[in-house]
């Protein structure tokens, strides 16, 4: 299967739900900016949480770009709200999955499952010593007015 999702470039724009540890869902939207650069690709994205003073998450992924039709990606990222990440991104199927830790040791894990090319769903989570401090479920769709 071929993937649109970080594999061309594109903006990607999102809408979901994000629940914190106290399992307070916030309605989230976004976006993401995936460009194809010589060494590696770049996909820069922001969430927004509407709360009563809206609360926006920033982060840029730095991924290395593939030698081959591998399924496999390594990525480093930098997050307003986690600090530095490091992650996999492994492709199986019609799911994008990515496993990710921070560097003060939170880890967790995400799936992007194409629905089509223009359309992925995307659902994760984060753990904190062995208890979950945030999931969400999160639609992204392609912006076609590039």
């Amino acid at each position: 299967m071929k993937h649109t999702f970080l594999y061309q470039e594109g903006v990607w724009k999102a809408n979901g739900i994000f629940s914190d540890e106290n399992r307070q869902d916030i309605e989230v939207n976004g976006q993401m900016d995936i460009r194809h650069v010589k060494n590696s690709w770049i996909a820069e994205s922001f969430l927004e949480m509407q709360l009563k003073e809206p609360v926006q998450i920033m982060n840029r992924y730095q991924i290395d770009v593939p030698e081959t039709e591998q399924p496999f990606l390594s990525w480093t990222a930098l997050n307003m709200a986690l600090g530095p990440t490091k992650g996999h991104f492994v492709v199986v199927g019609d799911t994008i999955f990515s496993l990710f830790q921070t560097s003060d040791g939170q880890r967790g894990s995400e799936s992007f499952r194409k629905i089509d090319d223009q359309h992925y769903h995307n659902k994760g989570f984060l753990i904190e010593n062995d208890k979950v401090v945030s999931c969400w479920e999160i639609g992204w769709k392609k912006n076609n007015a590039e």
